[in-house]
């Protein structure tokens, strides 16, 4: 229901029940014989029964009231402590992802280094094999680019091996 709705009918019977109760009274003592003061005060007091009527249902209402609230406020409670677990695993997946991303660029990186090397390799080994092309390697150099080559072949397996535990952290099978 509407709280609009129920203020303005709670409203209504609080007046209606006023009302009531007056032409209630004036009913059982028509015809009023003496207009007085002292008559009017009697008249104005016999309403104490509706006065301490309505006193405890606002009682009763401050009470429900705070029950109501009491019990949303531990909802939020609940609410707040699941929003702050999602939020910690939001967090962990956002870290796992940046660590991924990097080793992704890492990854790239070796793969790049290792070409390169790969194609000085190349180059070296034909000039080499052809003096007559100008160019002179000396063997030494091919034996550090074969180097470079296994090193950043093993650096290259040992990011793949972090990738693949961060994946298995993450609960995604790679096999």
């Amino acid at each position: 229901m509407n709280i609009k709705f129920i203020a303005i009918t709670l409203v209504s019977a609080a007046i209606l029940s006023v009302v009531s109760y007056a032409i209630f009274l004036i009913w059982i003592t028509w015809p009023l014989s003496n207009l007085t003061i002292a008559n009017a005060g009697v008249f104005g007091d016999s309403f104490g029964i509706l006065t301490s009527l309505f006193s405890g249902l606002a009682f009763t209402g401050i009470i429900i009231t705070i029950l109501l609230q009491r019990e949303e406020l531990q909802l939020q409670k609940k609410e707040l402590t699941e929003n702050r677990k999602e939020f910690a695993k939001s967090v962990n997946a956002q870290e796992r992802s940046a660590q991924l991303s990097a080793l992704a660029s890492l990854l790239d990186e070796c793969d790049k280094q290792i070409e390169k090397n790969e194609r000085s390799l190349d180059t070296s080994q034909y000039f080499e094999k052809n003096p007559s092309k100008g160019k002179e390697f000396i063997l030494e150099d091919v034996g550090l680019l074969k180097g470079n080559i296994q090193s950043l072949k093993s650096r290259k397996i040992s990011i793949m091996k972090q990738i693949e535990v961060i994946l298995k952290r993450t609960g995604i099978d790679i096999n």
